[in-house]
């Protein structure tokens, strides 16, 4: 008994050790813990490796030590001594590197492993022991290949990198080291012919080596480190002479060799787009010469894949990003589209995650110049907004068509179909070249039963495109020119039956969105839809501030990634807890 009492007193001892463990290693930060992250603070004294003023001091540093490498040959090969300005400059580079070598146990570095900045002074002073102290404090020149990790270098490459051609930039660091191999050549080429004891032809003439002037001392043997790098023969007769030949030449061959080999890549990838272009363009015109396509059609094809490679109508963020993460992509796919937002007014009828999802189902599509967007009579199937171009909207007639105008970029059309189920009252015919997005009739009934605001602003433009175009095809026929919108005294019997669908199909819809008067969200249809009807026209359009790509930061990873795998409307979750979400 007494044996079973301990036992489950050990147990409990057990059970509470455990209990203890669990709460100090996962629930909340343990000792050593706190004691570890208040060690990773900064101390006082610590100078970021990304500080304004360490990018200065790279700089400086930089200009510091392309003076060694340019001075420090020229001194040795031509015997320069160090006078006046020459003294005072080498002095200030001394002084450089003296501040450059206390500062460097001061300045945080980056863990090559985990990326992350470590401003502990202990681990600052210790790496800087390990890694650059010895060069600094012994060699000039080597610190070149220090000054290639300093921040400041890095932005810059990182900066070029990215703005410039990788060939143009490959071709541009081999120029650098030519000119630098060079450099190092004629000096060297100097220092060997001034020290022998013995004339030869290989060595600078007696006039040269007299000379008074340095610049001319510098040319002849920059000339001589040409020559010899281009396997010129110059006729090298000592032993010293020979091997220096040599090795020059081999050298001057890798070089050669690499800068030639950029210069044909460069070439060759100057324009990679251009050429993929031309490429494609190739095989379709070779293809559509063997099929023996007519002319005029094959003239349209080229100029739509002419618009298409100009503007780039393939999204990339399907392909080219596939891999990235769910929060970059839906941030490039919304700037990529940020100006298109901005023009279209009935975005503002949407919430921030309305707007995403509207533009994930978006579906881009091109309209030759004269082609027939809408045929007047067919049921429409797609609800289209246009991105760039301009339509015209008419009604067909047997003796003349009856313009009712354009539409332009930002505005949209096919809503009145599509909200009646009825045929359509006018034909759409792109006026130029245009770029337009489309929702299908599934995603756009889904859109107007999720966002009745969306639904209020689309209908209250219908009607109102919808008795424009009465009043204009009236006045056509009364031969008056219709400088105004006139107000319909009767409605004809397709308004009335348009009318009774629309009210037979969303009724309750109506009533709801009617008897919230001047509720916040009918305020802000009223802004939308009150001048509906200059969609009608290709007038000024105020940009759309109020939708902001700065919505994606607050989304959590799982509502992240269910915008961007959205396809289509009808994938919206359906629950109650996310209804907050879309709103």
């Amino acid at each position: 008994m007494f044996e079973k009492a301990s036992q489950i007193k050990l147990d409990d001892e057990r059970t509470a050790r455990v209990a203890e463990l669990v709460d100090s290693e996962v629930m909340v930060l343990n000792t050593s813990q706190l004691a570890q992250s208040q060690k990773r603070k900064a101390h006082q004294y610590t100078l970021s490796i990304h500080s304004t003023f360490r990018q200065w001091w790279d700089f400086v540093l930089t200009a510091s030590i392309a003076y060694v490498i340019v001075m420090t040959p020229i001194k040795v090969g031509f015997d320069v001594q160090s006078s006046g300005l020459n003294y005072a400059l080498d002095v200030v580079v001394d002084v450089i590197y003296l501040i450059e070598m206390v500062l460097n146990f001061f300045t945080s570095y980056e863990d090559d492993a985990t990326g992350e900045e470590i401003k502990e002074l202990d681990k600052i002073r210790r790496n800087y022991l390990q890694s650059w102290f010895l060069v600094d404090a012994i060699l000039k020149v080597a610190r070149v290949a220090k000054i290639s990790d300093s921040g400041l270098v890095r932005t810059i490459s990182g900066h070029i990198d990215r703005s410039m051609n990788p060939s143009m930039l490959r071709m541009l660091k081999l120029t650098v080291i030519f000119l630098v191999s060079q450099h190092l050549i004629a000096c060297t080429y100097y220092y060997i012919s001034f020290n022998q004891s013995v004339d030869t032809t290989w060595a600078p003439t007696h006039d040269i080596r007299n000379s008074d002037s340095l610049g001319q001392q510098y040319v002849d043997a920059f000339y001589f480190a040409i020559m010899v790098t281009t396997a010129n023969d110059v006729n090298p007769i000592t032993p010293i002479e020979k091997l220096f030949t040599s090795v020059m030449l081999f050298v001057g061959i890798v070089i050669n060799a690499s800068i030639i080999g950029s210069a044909a890549n460069l070439l060759a990838n100057l324009d990679k787009e251009e050429i993929a272009r031309k490429n494609h363009m190739d095989s379709i015109n070779d293809y559509l010469r063997f099929k023996k396509v007519p002319l005029v059609l094959q003239n349209k094809i080229r100029r739509y894949y002419d618009y298409a490679w100009s503007t780039r109508l393939q999204d990339p963020t399907e392909n080219l990003f596939a891999d990235l993460p769910d929060r970059l992509k839906l941030l490039l796919k919304l700037n990529l589209h940020s100006e298109f937002v901005r023009k279209v007014p009935l975005f503002r009828a949407l919430s921030h995650a309305g707007v995403v999802a509207v533009i994930q189902c978006l579906v881009p599509i091109v309209a030759m110049p004269g082609e027939v967007i809408i045929v007047y009579g067919e049921v429409a199937r797609e609800f289209y907004f246009i991105k760039t171009g301009q339509v015209s909207l008419c009604v067909p007639a047997v003796e003349e068509s009856i313009p009712l105008g354009n539409l332009g970029e930002g505005s949209f059309f096919g809503e009145t179909s599509l909200l009646t189920g009825e045929p359509t009252t006018a034909e759409v015919k792109a006026e130029r070249m245009c770029e337009l997005m489309y929702l299908s009739k599934e995603d756009f009934e889904t859109i107007v039963d999720r966002f009745p605001t969306f639904f209020l602003a689309v209908r209250r433009i219908s009607e109102s495109r919808l008795q424009t175009a009465q009043n204009i095809q009236k006045m056509t026929k009364m031969n008056r020119r219709p400088t105004q919108v006139l107000k319909m005294k009767k409605l004809s019997l397709r308004s009335v039956a348009q009318a009774a669908v629309l009210k037979a199909r969303f009724g309750d819809r109506l009533e709801t969105l009617g008897n919230k008067g001047a509720s916040g969200r009918s305020e802000r249809i009223g802004s939308i839809v009150g001048n509906g009807k200059r969609l009608l026209s290709t007038g000024r359009r105020k940009s759309i501030p109020s939708f902001s790509a700065n919505f994606i930061d607050r989304l959590s990873l799982a509502q992240a990634r269910h915008l961007t795998r959205l396809r289509s409307m009808s994938d919206m979750q359906q629950n109650n807890e996310e209804d907050a979400f879309w709103d």
